[in-house]
C-alpha cells in the first residue's frame, strides 16, 4: 500500500514540473485516491461516474465536475476528461480531498527509504555483486520467484549446486511488499 502512495508522490511531483502533464492512477480496487477521500467527495462521484474524471495535474488532484443538467452522472471518455481539465472550468478537487491525499504522501521520498527491509542472505558471490551494483534487480528476482512454474522448478533441479565456498553473506534491501512476497514462498531443496 505504501508503494502506491510513493508512486502518487512521484506522479504529483512530475505533474507539477511538466507543464500540461495529466496523469491517472488506479489499482485493482479502482481509483484509490477517491477511496482515501471518500468521506469528502460529492455524492454523484460513484466508481462508475469517476471514469476519466480524476487526474493528477499541476501537482494537485483534479476532479472533472458533473453538470446536473446532463442528468445522472456517468464517466467520460478520456478525450472529454482531458478537454475539461485543459478548459476554463474548475476541476481542482476540494480542500478536504486535497488534504487527505497530501497527508498520505507527506514525508516522501524519505519515508520510502525508512520503509525498506534489510535481509541478510547467503548468495553466490556473483549474484551478491550484481544486486549490490543494481539493487533494483531484486524486484525482478522476487517476481521470478513468485511466478515460477512447474517447468521452472524442474529446471532448477537440474542446475548445479553452488559450493559453500562461493557463498557470501549479503545485506539485501527489499521494500516491505517484496520482502513479504519472498517469505511467503516455500522452497524445497533439490
Amino acid at each position: 500500500v505504501e508503494d502506491e502512495w510513493f508512486v502518487v508522490h512521484l506522479l504529483l511531483e512530475l505533474s507539477e514540473q511538466w507543464e500540461g502533464l495529466a496523469l491517472q492512477v488506479w489499482d485493482e480496487d479502482g481509483c484509490f485516491l477517491l477511496i482515501e477521500a471518500a468521506d469528502h467527495l460529492p455524492r454523484w462521484l460513484t466508481p462508475d461516474a469517476s471514469e476519466n474524471r480524476v487526474f493528477l495535474f499541476r501537482g494537485q488532484l483534479h476532479i472533472v465536475p458533473h453538470d446536473p443538467a446532463q442528468g445522472k452522472a456517468s464517466g467520460l471518455t478520456l478525450r472529454e476528461g482531458l478537454a475539461a481539465l485543459a478548459g476554463e472550468g474548475r476541476t481542482h478537487a476540494g480542500k478536504r480531498v486535497q488534504l487527505k491525499v497530501a497527508n498520505r504522501v507527506r514525508g516522501y521520498p524519505e519515508k520510502a527509504r525508512v520503509e525498506m527491509h534489510v535481509a541478510h542472505c547467503l548468495l553466490p558471490r556473483q549474484l551478491g555483486a550484481a544486486l549490490a551494483r543494481d539493487p533494483q534487480l531484486i524486484s525482478t528476482a522476487v517476481e521470478a520467484l513468485c511466478s515460477r512454474t512447474p517447468e521452472d522448478a524442474r529446471a532448477l533441479k537440474r542446475m548445479r549446486q553452488v559450493p559453500p565456498a562461493e557463498l557470501r553473506l549479503c545485506a539485501i534491501k527489499f521494500n516491505r511488499c517484496l520482502y513479504a512476497q519472498t517469505v511467503q514462498q516455500s522452497l524445497l531443496p533439490p
